[in-house]
């Protein structure tokens, strides 16, 4: 019984947005009770790997933090339900490490913030929810229509962005969102494979059996 007990709550808590709890409580803590702000940041922090990691959780100003929240939150618990702790921390990760080496390489920015990652989250949610919308279509569409609605996704934010006189001050983001849809679309493809062959095996099958014994 008392295993029983144990093994529902450890499947239970795999849709609990730990992940999310961890970076949003630590990101607010920051910004609320200790004033850290982002003055550390200058050119020797790419070649550091401690700047990575705490970077994600720094924020000039609450409305920053607060701004960021609407978007990493509710992308985050929605991407949870949908696969792991794990698969969320991999595209926080992705989507903050490669804006902060992309922008900071490429257009000396100092990215810095859960803004990227909220991005990032956001991609892979719409990616992951429209991989299953799909699930009863073929495996074509099961693997083409996350990736196609990503890239119209991604257009569509780069087309607003250079409406935008500050497009410059908005590449985090796009990368944030570039980065985080394409891990979850490596991910789908990934998983997805395999299975048109074994549909096309099992038509071919029936296909057999009709003609060999439906005479």
């Amino acid at each position: 019984m008392i295993n029983k007990i144990v093994l529902k709550l450890w499947r239970v808590s795999g849709y609990l947005p730990i992940t999310v709890a961890v970076v949003a409580g630590l990101s607010g803590w920051i910004v609320f009770e200790t004033g850290i702000s982002t003055g550390y940041i200058d050119e020797l922090a790419l070649v550091n790997p401690v700047h990575y990691v705490i970077s994600l959780f720094l924020h000039d100003t609450v409305s920053e933090y607060t701004t960021s929240m609407y978007f990493f939150v509710p992308a985050g618990v929605f991407l949870t339900y949908m696969t792991s702790n794990r698969d969320v921390l991999g595209v926080v990760l992705v989507s903050h490490v490669f804006a902060v080496m992309l922008g900071g390489m490429s257009f000396g920015l100092e990215v810095y913030g859960t803004s990227a990652a909220a991005f990032g989250l956001l991609a892979a949610a719409v990616v992951r929810g429209t991989k299953i919308g799909t699930e009863d279509y073929s495996a074509t569409t099961r693997k083409a229509a996350p990736v196609g609605i990503f890239v119209i996704g991604a257009l569509g934010l780069f087309m607003v962005a250079t409406a935008s006189d500050a497009m410059r001050q908005q590449t985090p983001y796009l990368i944030g969102f570039a980065l985080g849809g394409s891990f979850e679309a490596v991910r789908v493809i990934a998983e997805t494979r395999g299975v048109g062959d074994v549909e096309e095996e099992s038509q071919e099958e029936g296909r057999y059996i009709h003609e060999r014994f439906g005479r």
